[in-house]
């Protein structure tokens, strides 16, 4: 299922390497979410969402982004399932970035465009 979410950074993005040396940041983020209850009263609820960016977008979130900006996320939502320590079935939502950018609510940002790399041309071409 495809999202597209905004909110804000709980933590600063890490940047890992895998053994076949792809980049890949994850960071989760918060999102406000106004409810009303039975009364009529508005009040806020915090969703946590997990993200995972990869490739050449994963160095630039973890380059550039940090704890407390307010960001827009585009991608796939999956649910994933794993046992835990006890041999519990454990479910937890994550989004899967195709795109990340920082908002301009609330906050100034400064865009340096870079060139694009021939992977950057190819996702593009995929999308």
């Amino acid at each position: 299922m495809r999202v597209h979410i905004a909110g804000y950074l709980g933590a600063d993005p890490e940047l890992r390497i895998t053994p076949q040396g792809v980049p890949v940041c994850s960071f989760r983020i918060a999102e406000n979410i106004r409810r009303r209850n039975e009364e009529g009263a508005d009040y806020w609820e915090v969703q946590w969402w997990d993200i995972r960016v990869w490739g050449s977008d994963a160095v630039h979130v973890a380059e550039t982004l940090k704890k407390g900006y307010r960001v827009m996320v585009d991608g796939d939502l999956r649910v994933e399932r794993w046992k835990d320590r006890d041999g519990n079935t454990r479910y937890s939502n994550r989004i899967y970035a195709s795109e990340v950018a920082a908002s301009l609510r609330r906050q100034q940002v400064q865009v340096d465009r870079v060139e694009a790399s021939q992977d950057a041309e190819e996702d593009d071409e995929d999308q």
